[in-house]
């Protein structure tokens, strides 16, 4: 499939990310405040195409879309053709290509599915066209004579009926191979190492940027006029483009300028007392948003007068990665391109993500348990609580700050004598937040948690066990999955590894249900859900059970029958506004018709109803 069908890969749903990691020994002394982090988020995620897609190479020098959507990436002595899926490597032709190896350093569009490569010696041997034709089937074949390329790591700018502009260090000319001719535009002084940039402007139009001198191009009797350059900028360009309206705008070192109706210039970005800062690729998106790769790194994104910075930050997953960008281009389906140095090729959806993610980086925890978010509890305004595997934490998204409580609640286990292992259960150092259930009026909350059930009142940052005892745990010392609150205020608590167990205050221990019948131990639940009279639906992994009026009722999948349960694997439940229970299961989403005699009617939706996934 063609790189124009990319936009399913940026409309996924991204993992939430939040949290740094805050550990400490039991008996650490109990914190005044929570630690404050400010956090990063990201309106932008990123895919990239580098080393585990076969992009064996670093020093990426160019990306072009073909006429049938393929994007290709040049890099120094191999082309590579990506179909939105998969990146297709060409066989290495460079190195054949005389005594002399030499480098691809940028592609256009040559008809009927070739391509122009433009080349540049490995070594001070600048001899030879300094160009190529490809053709993806074949590979190079024959030049039109008398075709060369003004200099070797030339720009090229295909265009239509058969013509090839190019600019390069030594000058700007004009290929037209319908009259088997190459037009001499302009020729430069002597050659040089300055930047080359070409772009469209029109029918008839075309700037070129060479030897840090800025041309005109008339393309309908070819010829090339010299412009003046913004003060301060002269020699300095490296970016230009044409926009939507035909507004020219060039990147230099001293900033972004559009040329203005008199001719003149007036820089966009930085503000004018600002200090100057280089602009190394320009592209515009189906929105007419500007999009600028500063010299500095990170990406901009310009819209009316509107600046959106979009950072490049270590290990934050969907970022750009650090360093200045090479080049930028928008293919046909609106999807933004990018050549990010050693990290290869990404590409994101310029008009943002569906959702966004918050983190906070964290270098010193190889396993990143901070991003693994176990559970969320509305806090009240804009602020929501987070348990992971590195504790909890409150985000607030109007100031965008993460405060850590992780300390706070570690005093709670100083008094608790040592835990023995929890099989089954995966190793976490510290403090394991897995479930949340925040008291409305009080604000008080329940944490299921790798040392059990913990009581925080975050009003006055004191923690404590909810019971200090718990005898008839099935598993001694496991740390519990998850915690819900039913209608009564109390609270249903599942293991880890396995069992249900009830709590309330008031009550020294948890009572652990006994096991479902016609088996040994009680299964790993996995939520819970209010039933009618006082009962609780319970999802595991092995049936769906009601635990009501202190007994324990199984429903299973029944092979043959229709309209009972759709898979024995229950993952999620939930009740709708009308009281309608609805069960996620392994093969699809079940609707509870009716109960009675024992029995439980459903109406199964899965793959044939239009789910896009069974489980």
């Amino acid at each position: 499939m063609p790189a124009g069908s990319t936009r399913t890969l940026h409309a996924l749903a991204l993992t939430l990310g939040l949290g740094v990691l805050l550990l400490a020994p039991r008996g650490h002394t109990q914190a005044a405040v929570p630690v404050r982090h400010t956090v990063a988020i990201t309106h932008y995620y990123f895919e990239h195409i580098g080393a585990n897609d076969g992009l064996q190479q670093s020093g990426i020098s160019s990306i072009y879309q073909d006429a049938e959507g393929f994007i290709w990436i040049a890099a120094p002595s191999r082309l590579y053709r990506f179909d939105g899926h998969h990146l297709l490597a060409f066989p290495n032709f460079m190195h054949r290509r005389g005594s002399s190896p030499a480098a691809i350093t940028d592609i256009a569009g040559a008809g009927a599915g070739r391509l122009w490569l433009s080349t540049a010696a490995f070594t001070r041997d600048a001899g030879g066209p300094n160009i190529i034709l490809f053709d993806p089937t074949r590979g190079p074949q024959p030049l039109p004579p008398g075709l060369l390329a003004p200099g070797p790591g030339a720009s090229l700018l295909g265009l239509p009926n058969a013509r090839l502009l190019m600019s390069g260090p030594a000058g700007v000319s004009l290929w037209d191979a319908g009259q088997s001719r190459l037009h001499t535009l302009w020729q430069a002084p002597a050659q040089s190492e300055g930047s080359h940039a070409l772009t469209l402007c029109g029918k008839n139009t075309a700037y070129a940027l060479a030897d840090g001198n800025l041309l005109r191009v008339n393309l309908a009797q070819p010829a090339a006029v010299a412009l003046a350059l913004p003060d301060n900028a002269s020699g300095s360009g490296q970016a230009l483009l044409c926009t939507h309206h035909g507004r020219l705008l060039l990147g230099t070192k001293a900033g972004l300028f559009a040329q203005t109706s008199a001719g003149g210039w007036s820089r966009l970005w930085p503000e004018a007392a600002a200090a100057a800062a280089g602009v190394a690729a320009l592209a515009e998106d189906a929105s007419g948003a500007l999009w600028i790769a500063p010299d500095s790194g990170g990406l901009l994104r310009l819209a009316g007068d509107q600046i959106q910075r979009v950072p490049s930050r270590h290990g934050v997953r969907g970022d750009l990665p650090p360093g200045a960008l090479r080049q930028l281009l928008v293919s046909r389906d609106d999807t933004l391109w990018a050549i990010a140095g050693a990290a290869g090729v990404v590409y994101t959806d310029p008009r943002g993500t569906r959702f966004q993610s918050v983190t906070v980086p964290d270098r010193n925890d190889p396993e990143d348990r901070a991003n693994f978010i176990r559970a969320l509890a509305p806090a009240g305004d804009s602020s929501v609580w987070v348990g992971s595997h590195a504790g909890l934490m409150l985000y607030d998204a109007r100031t965008q700050t993460l405060n850590d409580y992780t300390a706070l609640l570690l005093p709670a286990l100083a008094a608790e004598a040592p835990r023995p292992p929890q099989p089954g259960a995966p190793a976490v150092d510290g403090l394991a937040v897995e479930g949340i259930v925040r008291e409305p009026a009080s604000g008080l909350l329940w944490l299921a948690t790798s040392a059990g059930l913990l009581r925080f009142d975050p009003a006055t940052g004191v923690a404590q066990p909810a019971y200090l005892s718990d005898p008839d745990n099935p598993v001694p010392g496991q740390w519990l999955y998850t915690v819900w609150q039913a209608p009564d205020g109390t609270l249903w608590l599942a293991g880890a590894v396995r069992g249900v167990a009830r709590w309330r205050s008031g009550m020294t221990a948890p009572q652990w249900l006994p096991a479902p019948p016609g088996k040994t131990t009680f299964p790993h639940a996995m939520g819970f859900a209010a039933a009618s009279n006082g009962g609780v639906w319970i999802a595991s992994n092995g049936d769906l059970l009601l635990w009501q009026h202190g007994q324990l009722h199984v429903f299973r999948h029944q092979p043959g029958q229709a309209d009972s349960l759709g898979n024995d694997e229950v993952i999620s439940l939930t009740r709708s506004a009308d009281g309608t229970l609805w069960v996620g299961t392994g093969d699809g989403l079940d609707r509870l018709l009716s109960i009675g005699g024992g029995q439980a009617r459903f109406q199964h939706y899965g793959l044939r109803q239009g789910l896009p996934d069974s489980v």
